[in-house]
């Protein structure tokens, strides 16, 4: 995933939760903790889904070998005030408003999924609770790379088999 995309999730996530961008942070930062109510955002498992594709670029022997990548993205939201789980809710549903699905086309990348919404409270002393949501979010996205391909230039068919010989004797460029 390239930081432009990283950037963009991190930005529609602040976006559809109702928070300033400084109240979404990646997780597991070296950081002081942000005031509530934040979100954190993980992504923590991606793999290729299926054979690379390769596209022609601009130039003579470059290639731009595109393979199809599936990444878990962890969103959770603490709050102390109201219920974060509402929250999470109004921003899933929020990701498969057309606006929003051509928004995130223009980057290339695709929320096609979404893991069970969980309210996970967790009591802070004998009286108070930290109000918790946490959800998985499916995205795509293209990992990209480049590589020159050489061109075959020539064939030569001489033919000679390892059991015969052919009756022909061919030679193209």
């Amino acid at each position: 995933m390239t930081s432009t995309q990283r950037k963009f999730i991190h930005d529609l996530m602040a976006e559809l939760l109702g928070l300033g961008k400084n109240k979404v942070v990646w997780a597991n930062q070296n950081m002081p903790k942000p005031g509530k109510p934040f979100a954190t955002l993980r992504l923590y498992s991606s793999k290729g889904q299926a054979h690379e594709e390769i596209r022609k670029a601009d130039k003579s022997d470059v290639y731009r070998v595109l393979t199809p990548i599936d990444a878990y993205l962890e969103v959770q939201l603490y709050d102390d005030a109201t219920s974060p789980y509402e929250q999470m809710e109004a921003m899933v549903q929020s990701l498969w408003r057309p606006t929003i699905t051509d928004r995130c086309a223009a980057v290339r990348i695709a929320f096609f999924d979404v893991g069970d919404i969980l309210q996970m409270d967790a009591p802070l002393d004998n009286t108070r609770y930290e109000h918790r949501a946490v959800v998985d979010l499916n995205v795509r996205y293209h990992r990209i790379v480049t590589d020159v391909i050489e061109p075959i230039t020539e064939i030569v068919i001489d033919g000679r088999t390892a059991d015969r010989s052919l009756p022909i004797d061919v030679k193209s460029e």
